[in-house]
């Protein structure tokens, strides 16, 4: 039988594995459930049944009991991406597993082995505006992991690259291309020695996928590259590139960067996917739909179904190239995301107003003949809602100068309390 590729064998191996210094180690009694910090020689855990050395965790193999000084026994384990996201300490909220692992699953990623030439750009490249906790980001580069090559264990390095043209009133834009984190003053660029800094141009030439994420925010990437590091020896590290910087602006520098910023250039696209988790989503939307390739999605995820509303006006007053696929809600109650509808339509009164008036004085109608009378506009929703008052208000009419007015209402009578609203578009082809 002829042997697997090497990017197509299993570069952790889960089963009958030793735990090594730098590992997460998952301990559990019964309902009693640790997530240790990684694990250092001479370092202990005190828990409220005694104290754990990590000389006694270093060099088990997962399963095997672990004895306090008090007597009493844990299990170790390698933790679960669920139990790690969930039990990791975090800044701010994070996009629980459920979550994640569903709006992984609306983006429909199909990432397999290849093995290719060169190129200057992976064929792959999702943009995730918004990194937070980091738990979407890891959950994404699960998806698109297999795509890419194994590299062995490098050296911890640090690159920071600034971006000197950063729009007024945000934190100085920077670019991290490394995979372990260093405090280092910005404009600064270290490296254990030149090799490390070409095996990292080298990784970057022979990836297929990878994840771009956008955070304002330094202290959350400097968090959400500590999360993908630490888990598993850091098998994701490699298929992530972490941007601080304004998400308009970091697309504008990446135009730039690729050549695609001239003005006489019609395709300037180089995103598959683009998933938008941030305040103010709508502003960003006609930015981010002219880099993203036909049939790419756009993934709204909002902790209020207002927003999403807002996402629908803005695509249909400014005409983007964006459908309406579907709008979920989760979250308790709610198993795979519940539908909404969300239409903007044009009210039957208007319109016969709208005849009696040309009826009287005929004049050269301002719409097009092939007027649409009603556009419809699936969404799905999804979101954390922290206010009852909210589910009074999903429901109300939002009414447009030009006549336009927003249906939103959940599709099954079921009422559920917290989650969120996803909202799923798709890019047309311009005709």
């Amino acid at each position: 039988m002829r042997p697997l590729p090497l990017n197509c064998r299993r570069f952790f191996n889960t089963c009958a594995e030793i735990l090594q210094e730098g590992d997460r180690a998952l301990l559990r009694h019964k309902d009693i459930v640790f997530l240790t910090k990684p694990l250092r020689p001479y370092d202990k855990l005190d828990t409220h049944h005694g104290v754990i050395s990590h000389n006694c965790i270093i060099g088990k193999r997962v399963r095997d009991l672990i004895t306090t000084n008090t007597g009493l026994d844990y299990r170790v384990n390698f933790p679960t991406l669920e139990e790690y996201v969930t039990m990791t300490p975090r800044f701010v909220t994070p996009i629980y597993p459920q979550y994640a692992n569903l709006m992984v699953s609306l983006l429909d990623i199909h990432a397999s082995p290849q093995i290719g030439s060169v190129k200057s750009h992976p064929e792959l490249e999702i943009l995730e505006a918004g990194t937070g906790h980091g738990s979407l980001t890891i959950h994404l580069a699960r998806a698109i992991h297999a795509a890419n090559p194994l590299w062995p264990e490098k050296k911890a390095r640090f690159s920071l690259v600034t971006n000197d043209n950063q729009p007024p009133g945000l934190p100085h834009s920077s670019t991290i291309t490394d995979r372990l984190y260093t405090d280092l003053p910005p404009s600064t660029v270290v490296a254990e020695d030149q090799d490390n800094l070409t095996k990292d141009g080298e990784i970057q030439q022979h990836r297929h996928a990878v994840i771009h994420t956008v955070d304002i925010s330094s202290r959350n990437l400097k968090q959400a590259r500590k999360l993908i590091r630490e888990f598993r020896r850091g098998q994701y590290a490699n298929d992530v590139e972490f941007h601080a910087s304004e998400v308009s602006a970091w697309i504008d520098q990446q135009l730039t960067l690729r050549g695609k910023h001239k003005p006489e250039l019609i395709d300037k696209t180089f995103l598959s996917h683009i998933i938008l988790d941030l305040p103010k989503t709508h502003q960003h939307l006609e930015k981010a739909a002219s880099v993203l390739h036909v049939d790419g999605r756009v993934l709204v995820f909002c902790p209020s179904i207002t927003q999403i509303i807002a996402c629908v006006k803005e695509i249909e007053n400014k005409q983007l190239l964006l459908e309406l696929d579907q709008v979920l809600e989760v979250g308790d109650g709610v198993a795979g995301g519940r539908g909404w509808d969300v239409r903007a339509v044009h009210p039957k009164a208007h319109l016969r107003e709208e005849q009696k008036r040309q009826s009287v004085n005929p004049v050269e109608p301002d719409v097009p003949a092939t007027d649409k009378t009603q556009g419809t506009l699936g969404i799905d929703q999804r979101s954390l809602v922290n206010e009852s008052s909210e589910q009074d208000r999903v429901a109300a009419t939002f009414k447009e100068e030009l006549g336009w007015e927003i249906i939103c209402r959940p599709k099954i009578k079921a009422v559920g309390t917290g989650g969120g609203f996803m909202g799923l578009w798709r890019k047309m082809r311009r005709t």
